[in-house]
């Protein structure tokens, strides 16, 4: 659990300095030239412009960032809802097709702990597909049923190891032991298995305490 803390702060790091700082250096590089008396109006008038669209690019850094952290559609519309917003990011971004399957009806809403696990349970098994996979495509279904919640993940890549489907300590890596241990905290339990082609990731957690009553933003009226 610490490693995986640590590596999700070394990511955060890297984001920051590489992204947000370089683009507020430049803009700062650039706002300082707009004090020179000796430049010409021209030349402020194409500072001023490009250190707009600077800082517009370090507005969309921090976004990123904060999305990273904690999803804010989480809190605003569900898991639902973040989950399929973010799988339009991830196809957009790969060229993997995704389809995700929900309940026929709304899924309930979970208290926020339980929504962040599950939003990032997919996020790290599709970023899972992405480096390692191959695939074309992946699947992703959410459901609720006889007092858990469900969430499996699958692809048509080239499939995994079977040292590695075991969940052997010594093979699997950071990204499938963060997984394994935030469902663990809700003693819930994760399978992985070779589909031929591709691989399947299912987590089952028990909802117990974790459903939240319904608020008034989350009823919609007919």
């Amino acid at each position: 659990m610490i490693v995986s803390q640590d590596e999700e702060r070394r990511r955060i790091a890297r984001e920051l300095h590489d992204g947000l700082g370089q683009e507020l250096s430049a803009a700062k590089m650039l706002l300082d030239g707009l004090l020179n008396p000796d430049l010409s109006p021209q030349w402020k008038e194409n500072a001023a412009s490009e250190g707009s669209v600077t800082l517009g690019r370090a507005i969309q850094q921090v976004r990123s960032v904060s999305h990273l952290l904690h999803p804010p559609l989480l809190d605003e519309v569900g898991l639902c809802s973040a989950v399929q917003q973010y799988l339009e990011g991830f196809t957009k971004r790969s060229g993997i097709e995704t389809s995700i399957d929900l309940p026929s009806r709304d899924l309930p809403r979970f208290k926020p702990e339980l929504e962040t696990a599950i939003f990032r349970i997919i996020q790290e098994a599709l970023t899972n597909v992405l480096r390692h996979s191959g695939a074309h495509k992946a699947w992703i279904t959410i459901a609720a049923l006889d007092g858990q919640v469900t969430v499996t993940v699958r692809d048509d890549g080239r499939g995994i190891p079977s040292h590695v489907a075991e969940l052997r300590s010594d093979s699997v890596g950071i990204g499938i032991s963060g997984m394994r241990q935030r469902v663990k905290e809700f003693g819930g339990q994760v399978h992985l298995q070779n589909t031929n082609p591709g691989t399947l990731v299912e987590v089952a957690i028990p909802i117990g305490s974790m459903a939240r009553p319904p608020r008034a933003a989350d009823v919609v009226a007919p």
